[in-house]
């Protein structure tokens, strides 16, 4: 079963991720748990804070799948390339 959070309202920045999950109050190690972050189509969100939370939940917390829902175009992009970099784009799944 999945674990669905929402991005919050405020739009940037590294450190919101984390933020993000101690609010939620998840543990710190997610193996084994799949994760869907639902986001507001109308709110601009950063660069760094996608970039962040892709790493956060699949490196730092070790999240088994890791569902991005609502995401532009371009910013679908960056957390692919942050898996990429992080080499675990297989356990990223992104959808409009």
């Amino acid at each position: 079963m999945a674990t669905t959070l929402a991005a919050p309202p405020r739009i940037g920045g590294r450190e919101l991720p984390r933020e993000l999950f101690e609010a939620s109050g998840r543990p710190e190690d997610l193996s084994g748990t799949a994760l869907v972050v639902d986001f507001e189509q109308r709110t601009l969100y950063t660069i760094s804070f996608v970039d962040e939370l892709v790493y956060e939940a699949l490196v730092a917390r070790k999240c088994e799948r890791l569902t991005l829902r609502g995401l532009s175009e371009r910013l679908q992009q960056v957390a692919t390339d942050a898996a990429e970099y992080h080499i675990v784009s297989e356990r990223l799944d992104l959808s409009s």
